[in-house]
């Protein structure tokens, strides 16, 4: 078994700790578009894009073991492999049903209205040998619109059956926004069931990512680059990297500090890496106190969700448990957060793609000419359609024919009738 991560450059590069926090990576530019990132821009909530990366790599792009002669690039700071993700994890690395690449993967919103030209958008550049995308100045969901992050990931080919991530990070104004309790996660994983198989950058689904702009493994602060060859992840402890089999890596092998030197492989439990360990009743990634878990992963008493009361850092609150209604877990219902909204969704596959059998409102989506039923009557929801049947016509397309109103097909018979009883007159 061949180790299939390697730091990059050497493995003499040292980690460059937090307290170079002040400096950040320059992104690379040259490429054109309205930032000079690239031609293809991906703005909107959720959007995502479909890129053909073989003119980057002729043979497709290796990813230990698997070549891909396709990416989907999201809006919300990642990059899936083997088909769209949709909506970034909610939950820390390892992540199950799709290989990721993440360089800030969160619920991110780029809409393309920021006062600077160019941001609050995704750009893709391709040419041979490396794809360059770029999370230009965009802020959080339902975030501070002022507070933004600016990331850029690039892929590289290698040696036959290795690709190089590096990722550049220039800006990292927030890490998480309403009352999710996961921060923005940074790092790989290959898709697999428990336990899985991840590389985790320092900080990551904690506030400490933050720190990513400021840290390095290359040198360079705000840049950190591996090697991703082989068909497996094999950790190893004190190279800053939290990988398969550890609970932390604190860039050094020795005990005493917040990490022991055998990296989480010890009975030592490390408060604050988001696994919950003996001694500790919770563990939600970091140390901060007044979230729910203690600066010593003990369980504290805090405003429940559910409790009809809208606290700071929840959307909203119905004093219910129910996640078929408009408010879920404290955050409003919307398409593509994996939750039926009874009444106004047909359908709901946690994402809002178009042509993969429930669309971006959640509705179903069903073959040329049958009729998919009785919509809900959902007001304005759908731009006001209200209780009608709709078809997909056509390969690809989205486009609905709304069946006539029950009130429109007898204004036509009684015409028809009143048409014979003239007729009749008139003999």
């Amino acid at each position: 078994m061949r180790t299939s991560l390697l730091l990059g450059l050497a493995c003499s590069v040292g980690w460059m700790g937090a307290g170079s926090a002040s400096a950040q990576a320059t992104l690379l530019t040259g490429f054109g578009g309205a930032a000079d990132f690239g031609p293809l821009e991906i703005e909107g909530d959720d959007a995502d894009e479909i890129v053909d990366v073989l003119p980057a790599f002729p043979g497709g792009m290796d990813f230990y073991g698997e070549t891909f002669p396709r990416i989907t690039v999201s809006a919300n700071g990642l990059v899936s492999l083997g088909g769209p993700r949709g909506l970034a994890p909610v939950a820390p690395f390892p992540v199950a049903g799709r290989a990721i690449l993440a360089a800030w993967s969160y619920n991110m919103l780029p809409e393309g209205t920021g006062s600077v030209a160019g941001s609050q958008r995704v750009y893709v550049y391709v040419e041979l040998g490396r794809v360059i995308i770029t999370w230009y100045l965009v802020p959080a969901r339902s975030g501070d619109p002022t507070r933004l992050v600016s990331a850029q990931m690039i892929l590289t080919s290698g040696s036959p059956g290795v690709t190089q991530l590096e990722l550049r990070y220039n800006r990292c104004d927030w890490t998480r926004t309403g009352s999710l309790p996961l921060h923005a996660q940074a790092g790989i994983s290959r898709g697999d069931a428990a336990p899985g198989e991840f590389v985790v950058l320092p900080g990551s689904g904690t506030a400490e990512v933050a720190d990513l702009c400021g840290t390095t493994n290359t040198g360079s602060p705000g840049i950190w680059r591996l090697l991703i060859s082989g068909t497996n992840i094999v950790a190893t402890c004190g190279d800053a990297l939290r990988q398969t089999g550890e609970s932390c890596d604190d860039g050094n092998t020795m005990d005493g500090d917040t990490c022991p030197a055998t990296c989480g492989g010890s009975s030592v439990a490390v408060c604050g890496n988001n696994i919950v360990e003996s001694g500790e009743e919770c563990d939600d990634g970091d140390r901060n106190p007044r979230d729910g878990c203690d600066e010593n992963c003990q369980l504290e008493a805090r405003e429940p969700c559910g409790d009809g009361v809208v606290t700071a850092d929840e959307e909203c609150d119905d004093g219910n448990g129910d996640a078929t209604d408009a408010c879920v877990l404290c955050n409003f219902a919307r398409c593509g957060d994996g939750f039926l909204w009874d009444g106004r969704e047909q359908c709901e596959d946690g994402n809002t793609n178009v042509g993969d059998g429930c669309d971006d409102n959640c509705f179903i989506e069903v073959g040329p000419g049958v009729d998919a039923g009785p919509r809900p009557d959902v007001g304005t929801f759908d731009g006001g359609i209200r209780g009608r049947g709709y078809t997909f016509e056509g390969s690809g397309c989205t486009c609905r024919a709304q069946r006539g109103s029950p009130m429109r097909g007898l204004a036509v018979w009684m015409v028809v009738g009143l048409a014979l009883a003239a007729r009749r007159r008139k003999r």
